[in-house]
């Protein structure tokens, strides 16, 4: 049964952590009036009762919802999209997006299928939500601003539970058992037995077969950029979802000691944190580190894995190989350091979660440190100025000038010029 809860104030922070989403919110509820009864739902809502920030709008309207999308596009100078399958309308100000809905239902006509709308209540759109602790709305119209409206989700989200609505739930959508894990790991929610049970029974029923490819690239690609993906990989292994997709993880190599390496990594501050894509990437060459490269990348295709994210892999791989090179005690630092002139951020956290020996760890830790720094005084130009011919003696010289610019014996270009002249004529 539907409940609002006039005592509760959603937004009763949110105006001192994010203000600009407060006053686009009551904006959006000035603009219904009393024309239009509007709710903003979901994981802002959630996040708003928990202290969080968040800048996910979604927000629902009972009818006519197209029509108050066009007059929020009016009147905040806005870029409409209208989606006429699922009955949504996205309106972008600036860099922020409202994505806007009529309150509805859905069914699902087989499981894994894209869900049928149609139109509904709030309380209809509401209880097609993944977890009740989910399905949360606050009023927007200026009567009631930030009124929590709720059907029985309010109570879970208190005691932290996770619950879904119904026994078919991931049946109906087998991403939701993903959303599961995200949920115990980052909320620290417990599953209710019977969701627990639900989830299990999905899994080796097969339920994750009925959805494509490229959805459950997605959904595994959002656990990899989590905070704790460590974490949500351990549940996704003990739940038998990655057995059921396949992948090709070594579980005797040291795989899961590396990605606990790189969950505290990113979790701490340094030269080495890595933006949400970027730690997806740093997550996907850790956690396929124990398999051969070839049968990786046949998994990442069959998944439908990005150009992007392939490339970044196998980056990684190429990054693993020169362990040897940077462990290497007859070598000087500058020498190891130069092995890594061209690794990227996520090659070099690869590396620094590996576990490496003393002399390995020094070198990726010195060039971390200095790499920002390294534009290199030495290039081709400089040699072509000089006179010196193409060949094999180009790379020599090169590596020269980098590695006395790494240990500091050359700071301009001009003396890198004058250390290339003494080579020439040693």
């Amino acid at each position: 049964m539907m409940r609002i809860h006039c005592e509760i104030d959603v937004f009763s922070s949110l105006s001192e952590r994010c203000p600009d989403v407060y006053a686009l919110l009551k904006r959006c509820g000035e603009l219904a009036g009393e024309e239009w009864d509007v709710y903003v739902v979901g994981g802002l809502v959630r996040d708003a009762l928990l202290g969080l920030d968040s800048r996910d709008i979604d927000i629902v309207v009972t009818e006519r919802a197209e029509a108050y999308a066009r007059k929020l596009t009016d009147a905040l100078s806005g870029q409409l999209t209208f989606h006429e399958s699922f009955r949504t309308s996205s309106v972008r100000c600036g860099d922020t997006v409202l994505d806007v809905v009529q309150a509805r239902r859905e069914t699902y006509a087989y499981p894994g299928a894209l869900p049928e709308v149609f139109c509904g209540t709030l309380e209809d759109d509401l209880r097609r939500r993944d977890f009740t602790a989910n399905s949360l709305a606050a009023v927007l119209n200026p009567k009631h601003f930030g009124a929590l409206a709720e059907c029985g989700g309010y109570a879970d989200l208190r005691e932290g539970r996770l619950r879904i609505w119904h026994e078919r739930s991931f049946i109906d959508d087998p991403t939701r058992i993903f959303r599961a894990v995200k949920y115990m790991v980052r909320c620290d929610w417990r599953l209710t037995p019977d969701t627990r049970a639900a989830a299990l029974e999905a899994v080796a029923s097969g339920a994750l077969g009925t959805i494509s490819a490229a959805r459950l690239w997605r959904e595994l690609k959002l656990i990899l950029q989590e905070r704790k993906a460590a974490a949500c990989l351990r549940h996704l292994r003990d739940w038998g979802i990655l057995a059921a997709l396949d992948a090709p993880i070594d579980e005797e190599s040291s795989v899961w000691s590396r990605l606990e390496r790189a969950e505290a990594l990113q979790s701490g501050s340094g030269d080495l944190r890595l933006s949400d894509c970027r730690r997806a990437q740093l997550m996907l060459g850790l956690l396929l580190s124990g398999c051969k490269e070839e049968k990786a990348l046949l998994w990442l295709e069959k998944l439908s894995c990005s150009k992007t994210d392939k490339d970044a892999y196998k980056k990684s791989r190429q990054a693993s190989a020169l362990i040897p090179v940077l462990a290497d005690a007859g070598l000087s630092m500058a020498e190891r350091a130069f092995a890594l002139k061209d690794a990227d951020d996520v090659s070099l956290a690869v590396l620094t979660c590996f576990g490496l020996e003393a002399e390995a760890a020094e070198a990726v830790a010195a060039y971390a440190a200095q790499r920002r720094r390294m534009s290199p005084w030495a290039d081709g130009r400089l040699l072509a100025q000089i006179g010196v011919p193409p060949g094999p003696v180009y790379g020599k010289l090169l590596r020269e000038a980098w590695i006395a610019q790494f240990e500091g014996r050359i700071g301009s270009r001009e003396e890198a010029r004058r250390l290339i002249e003494v080579l020439l004529n040693a």
